[in-house]
């Protein structure tokens, strides 16, 4: 990660900001829609000493980061497509500000916790998007991402792609 600029889309509490700063990244921004998400991450970065490195900004993507802030060298986007009616525009945007890799996890639809997974989240009042592989592979190519390694995980498919 040794000067390279790196966006996290849904960052939440920014582990993965904290962690890329902490393996040398120069810049990290992370994005999340949640005020209380950003407050832990920005307190968490600060105690890390990657303060200075990081950079968090409340509010959805691909609104509250302009195309000015790219070019990134990598941008990630993991455990947020749970939450995504339409990833298509999304991971179109992250295309566009990057010039390097994509990483992104998609919830499988197919998987033995997903009846409990989907009731927990029904409980919340909480929309639940999962993925098969086909549908995934369709997002993709709909985006403009071609050029990629498709991982099957226990839970996820992750997808590491070249822009």
């Amino acid at each position: 990660f040794a000067g390279k600029k790196i966006l996290d889309v849904g960052c939440g509490s920014g582990r993965f900001c904290i962690a890329f700063a902490q393996n040398g990244a120069e810049k990290v921004v992370g994005v999340d829609f949640a005020q209380g998400m950003i407050e832990i991450a920005d307190k968490l970065a600060n105690e890390a000493g990657v303060g200075d490195k990081c950079e968090f900004v409340v509010g959805g993507f691909p609104d509250s980061i302009g195309m000015d802030e790219g070019p990134f060298d990598a941008c990630t986007g993991n455990g947020f497509f749970d939450y995504v009616e339409d990833p298509v525009p999304i991971i179109t945007r992250m295309r566009e500000l990057t010039k390097g890799k994509l990483i992104m996890s998609f919830p499988k639809a197919v998987e033995w916790r997903v009846p409990v997974r989907r009731i927990r989240f029904w409980l919340k009042g909480t929309p639940l998007f999962l993925y098969t592989e086909a549908q995934t592979r369709d997002i993709l190519a709909r985006s403009g991402v071609t050029d990629f390694e498709f991982i099957h995980l226990d839970r996820d498919y992750l997808v590491v792609a070249n822009v």
